[in-house]
Formats: C-alpha cells, sequence, structure tokens
C-alpha cells in the first residue's frame, strides 16, 4: 500500500479530484509527502519481514531486511546529520544484524551492529536529550554487547555499560514504566548487577498485570542470571526463567523464532521442559 501510495503521489494522480475542503497542495507539500510516505517504508518492509522471519519464511525475509536497511542508508545519505534519518538507519541496522546472526552468520552481524553502534555515539552528540534517540542508542550499544559477548567479552562489557549508564537514567527517570525496567532488568543481566536484575524479575512475576511480551523478556534477563550464577542459584534461575514462559504461553504467546533463535534465550535451550514448551507452540502453531 505505501509503493501504491508512492506511485500516486509522482504520477499526480493522489491529488486529484480532491474534496474542496483540502488544504491547497503546493509542490512544497508534495516534496513533504512523498519524503514522509518513502522514508516510512523501511518500516513497512521490516516489519513484514519479521513476521516471515519469525514464522520460518527465512529465505523470503533476506532480501526484504536487506532492502529496508539499503533504503534507510539510502535516507541517511540524503540527510547526513539528521538525527531522526540515523534513528531509523540504526533501528534497520540493529533488525539485520540479528537476523544474521541468528541465521548462522556472526561476523557479518556483527559488522552491522558495530555500524549501528557508531551511528548512536553520532546521534547522541547532535541529540542528546531525546527519549527516543536514547532509547535507539541503548538498544543498539547492547545488540552489539550480547553478538560480542561469546568472542569478546572485554569489548561487550563496554558497549553493556554504556546500554546500561543510558538504561538506569530512563528507568530512574520513570520508575513504574515496566518498559524502561524491563530494558534495565535484560542490560544488568549480562552486564551488572544479577541480583538487581532479578530483582526486577521477581517483582514483574510478583504483579496482578501480566503480558506475554514482558513475561519472554523477564525469560531472557532470568536465563542470563543463570548462566552468570551457579549450583542452586542458578538451578533457581533458570526454573524461574522456565516458568516465565510457560506463563507467556498461558496467556497466548506463540512466536516460536524467538524461543528457537533469540541469544537471551540459549541457555534454556538445553533444557528438557523448554524443548517441550517450544514443541507444544509448534504443534499449536502447526493445528490453527
Amino acid at each position: 500500500m505505501q509503493k501504491e501510495v508512492i506511485k500516486s503521489l509522482q504520477d499526480g494522480s493522489a491529488y486529484e479530484n480532491l474534496p474542496k475542503s483540502t488544504v491547497a497542495v503546493t509542490e512544497a507539500s508534495k516534496k513533504r509527502e512523498l519524503a514522509d510516505i518513502t522514508s516510512a517504508i523501511p518500516l513497512g518492509m521490516i516489519a513484514l519481514a519479521n513476521v516471515k522471519y519469525r514464522t520460518d519464511r527465512i529465505q523470503e525475509a533476506e532480501p526484504q531486511f536487506r532492502e529496508a536497511v539499503q533504503k534507510a542508508g539510502e535516507d541517511l545519505k540524503a540527510n547526513p546529520g539528521n538525527p531522526v534519518a540515523m534513528r531509523k538507519a540504526i533501528g534497520m541496522l540493529g533488525f539485520w544484524g540479528e537476523f544474521l546472526g541468528q541465521t548462522g552468520h556472526p561476523d557479518q552481524a556483527l559488522v552491522s551492529l558495530r555500524r549501528g553502534a557508531e551511528l548512536s555515539d553520532e546521534m547522541l552528540k547532535l541529540s542528546s536529550e531525546s527519549a527516543d534517540l536514547n532509547r535507539a542508542a541503548a538498544t543498539a550499544y547492547y545488540r552489539l554487547a550480547q553478538w560480542l559477548a561469546p568472542t569478546d567479552y572485554p569489548a561487550a562489557q563496554e558497549f553493556g555499560n554504556k546500554s546500561l549508564e543510558i538504561r538506569r537514567a530512563m528507568a530512574k527517570s520513570e520508575p513504574n514504566n515496566d518498559r524502561r525496567q524491563s530494558a534495565l532488568m535484560i542490560t544488568l543481566s549480562r552486564f551488572g548487577d544479577v541480583t538487581e536484575s532479578a530483582t526486577i524479575a521477581q517483582s514483574y512475576l510478583n504483579s496482578e498485570h501480566k503480558d506475554s511480551a514482558m513475561l519472554i523478556e523477564v525469560a531472557q534477563a532470568l536465563a542470563q542470571c543463570s548462566l552468570r550464577s551457579e549450583g542452586e542459584t542458578a538451578m533457581q534461575f533458570a526454573d524461574k526463567a522456565l516458568q516465565s514462559v510457560r506463563l507467556a504461553v498461558g496467556l497466548g504467546f506463540s512466536d516460536e523464532g524467538i524461543l528457537e533463535r533469540d541469544i537471551d534465550l540459549a541457555p534454556l535451550r538445553k533444557l528438557p521442559e523448554f524443548q517441550s514448551i517450544l514443541a507444544e507452540i509448534k504443534n499449536r502453531n502447526a493445528f490453527e
């Protein structure tokens, strides 16, 4: 639909038979409308690519991920020094990097994710007050840290700390914002205080209002807490992570792609109960 709208803007048909109440159309407004819808294309493409990827249509998803990153890069090239264009490119590079890493291309993933972190540095130098830009940068730093950790933990810790600094400040500014607390929890689980991460996770498990997305994030954090712990403590974290996944499934969670490929959930995939949950979701999805 976005591409159809672009075509109608370009050939002028979008401006035919406009209602009388319409604001006067100028050449400047035409250019602005075309630029707005064109810049939105990568977001639509990346959303579709994610759906295809998470439903195992990987060969179909790959070219769409690639094209979304390319278009975001073209937009950035046309708007150098624009923080909004940077933010969009950072997001696309992050999705592309995760796709590459989860499909067996970690070296290529690191190239994309490192570029996203570099752009984040540039973006924050230009505009460091925006919550949206800070959130994007923190995510970019964390993604790079995730994929660096298996081969270069000291370097990963550096980027993990950058993400942690931003996410802690954002969580402190809105202590009742679940999304900000969750982002802090996940970063702490890998690069900060495991006990603090687990405390946030338990607080959410104890709450009356739960949703499946947050429960999976709790499981991600607790899985990483288990990896950085020993003995009985590690087993308790893993058990709580499995409990959180089970609760998410009970609330309708059905994204088998995340369970199969998410890097934070890796410690759970060796556990028979986790595999049983995954098989249950696959059977349900196949039946539906």
